[in-house]
């Protein structure tokens, strides 16, 4: 069991990325946001680890629909390495979607003010 206090309200927690294909990685805090779907990074960053889009996938946003490239991506959070899909966005934020989130029992303890992440 791992957790983290909330940064300044947000459930935020350090991962590790890695891009499979080539090896390069690269530390982050990351939110982790039960409404999504799939991880995401920033295109800058996707762009720093020389990811390539294997695959488009369709994704609905409040905007609309929008269709964007993915690959795999091995995420190291909580000491556990998990390979998941992730795309890009034009956000700033890293996102750990339910894709990573369904191999671990995870608690949002709002009260507490803390994120506890149990595999």
């Amino acid at each position: 069991m791992m957790e983290w206090k909330y940064t300044e309200d947000i459930p935020l927690i350090p991962v590790e990325i890695l891009n499979p294909f080539n090896s390069r990685k690269s530390k982050h805090p990351a939110l982790v946001d039960s409404g999504s779907d799939w991880c995401s990074l920033p295109k800058q960053l996707w762009d720093d680890l020389d990811f390539s889009e294997i695959g488009l996938l369709e994704l609905g946003t409040p905007l609309g629909w929008a269709e964007v490239g993915f690959s795999w991506c091995n995420l190291n959070i909580a000491g556990k390495t998990i390979p998941v899909e992730i795309h890009y966005t034009l956000g700033n934020e890293i996102l750990i979607g339910r894709n990573a989130m369904k191999h671990f029992l995870i608690t949002f303890d709002g009260k507490k003010g803390k994120i506890i992440i149990k595999e």
